[in-house]
């Protein structure tokens, strides 16, 4: 640091520019303290990441102290998305193009891919990682439809319901379903969600679909096909004919914290005594799952 960085309060000080004041968000000197945490542009990306909460840079300490206590606490990813903001700031000052959201993460996953590449060998990655995974909700190309499913069990005895949701590109819901199954098996919830969210999909008239199931053996059931011996080659066989129909369908597994909207409505089904509830807007408890999905939070899986 060492006031070496040519940010507009050092241009400033040196007499080389007539303001310092941060160029993006024109709120407080753009000191580098500010430049990487404290702009606006920059605690966003921060928050993404729920990191905007663990950052307290120097306070009256020195940075290579600061760089080893958040490297040993939270790896490479601090530094990363340092780099990442300031070539914003860089791209914004020089270029006068602004970075949006998705362009930083992208960057952001796009490097740490690119390190893990370069720097994890055999060796490390035979060592657990003490750093956890991060999950977010797996946004589809712009034309796509998302659906996620889920299937659960609650109570004793054991009730079962499903549920589901259809989300475009950025987020917004579109359809929502959930219901009571007949069977308190979690196998069979899971393909009934996958086979609503399926029918729902083709009655609304959405023929580009990435349905996302948390259950990676639902996901190999339909995809890979069951003998006609199966206690579920009924269901799967239905399922395998609604994907022949003309349309395009992805069936993928996710992670049960990329898939969290669903599961609320699969637990709405096991609770609701009703065999099929459509939703056209997203009941008030779904709302607060929703919106860090479509702001893109990161989610932390131990």
């Amino acid at each position: 640091m060492h006031g070496s960085i040519p940010t507009r309060d050092v241009l400033h000080h040196r007499r080389v520019c007539t303001s310092n004041l941060c160029p993006r968000c024109l709120t407080g000197s753009e000191t580098i303290e500010h430049c990487l945490f404290h702009c606006v542009e920059a605690v966003c990306v921060w928050k993404t990441y729920g990191l905007d909460s663990t950052l307290s840079f120097l306070q009256g300490g020195d940075p290579f102290s600061w760089s080893r206590r958040v490297y040993s606490s939270h790896g490479s990813i601090i530094f990363i998305i340092m780099w990442v903001v300031w070539c914003a700031r860089n791209d914004f000052l020089f270029n006068n193009h602004r970075s949006n959201m998705h362009e930083s993460v992208a960057k952001i996953h796009s490097l740490l891919s690119c390190r893990t590449s370069a720097f994890d060998t055999q060796l490390l990655d035979s060592i657990p990682s003490i750093h956890p995974r991060q999950v977010s909700w797996s946004r589809p190309a712009e034309g796509t439809i998302c659906l996620n499913v889920d299937g659960s069990l609650l109570g004793s005895p054991q009730t079962a319901g499903f549920g589901g949701l259809i989300r475009n590109n950025v987020g917004a819901f579109l359809e929502g379903f959930y219901g009571t199954a007949s069977q308190s098996n979690i196998l069979y919830v899971e393909i009934m969600a996958v086979l609503h969210g399926l029918e729902l999909c083709w009655n609304k008239g959405f023929r580009d679909v990435v349905c996302f199931s948390d259950s990676l053996l639902t996901v190999k059931l339909i995809k890979e096909g069951v003998s006609n011996c199966h206690s579920l080659a009924n269901e799967v066989h239905i399922i395998r004919q609604l994907l022949g129909r003309v349309w395009r369908v992805v069936i993928d597994h996710t992670l049960r914290e990329d898939n969290k909207c669903a599961d609320l409505l699969a637990k709405l089904g096991a609770s609701a005594n009703s065999p099929l509830v459509l939703l056209t807007v997203p009941p008030t408890e779904l709302l607060n799952l929703i919106d860090p999905d479509v702001r893109g939070v990161i989610f932390i899986r131990e």
